[in-house]
């Protein structure tokens, strides 16, 4: 296994386990806030229309801290929807796989009498992780991953 894949499962199993247990951080903040999640929804939208902009990184990286902090949603996402991860040189995997996580909260946001329909929910990640496959390949028609295809 490639030093970096293995880097990869580790850092997703961690970042998936923590997302699970919401640890001891749930316990320094109360519940999310109406602005903290327009925010969110707004953000998770952002990255399906333009995954590679040049405020993703800022996003991903302020959506996955405040999923972790808050105890009030918690989401669920199985990166086997998009098939095995055969080829570890595929550098958008992480960003593509992840926003299922992204557009699954957005849909328990815009969608709170469904929050608990786990189908639904997947499938609101599902199709937000196609829709931003999407629009990687506008910006990196060579940026193909098989499978998803």
């Amino acid at each position: 296994m490639h030093t970096r894949e293995a880097f990869c499962i580790v850092a997703m199993l961690l970042f998936i386990t923590v997302i699970g247990e919401k640890s001891a951080y749930c316990q320094e903040r109360g519940p999310s806030t109406a602005e903290e999640r327009t925010k969110a929804v707004q953000f998770a939208r952002d990255l399906e229309a333009d995954p590679l902009g040049p405020n993703a990184k800022e996003e991903r990286s302020w959506i996955t801290v405040w999923l972790i902090q808050i105890p009030d949603i918690t989401v669920k996402f199985c990166t086997a929807l998009l098939g095995p991860r055969s080829d570890p040189q595929y550098s958008h995997w992480s960003d593509v796989s992840t926003q299922m996580l992204y557009s699954g909260s957005a849909f328990m946001i815009e969608n709170p009498k469904k929050k608990n329909d786990q189908q639904a929910v997947y499938l609101a990640g599902l199709d937000g992780a196609l829709k931003s496959y999407e629009a990687l390949l506008k910006r990196e028609p060579q940026a193909r991953w098989p499978f998803v295809d």
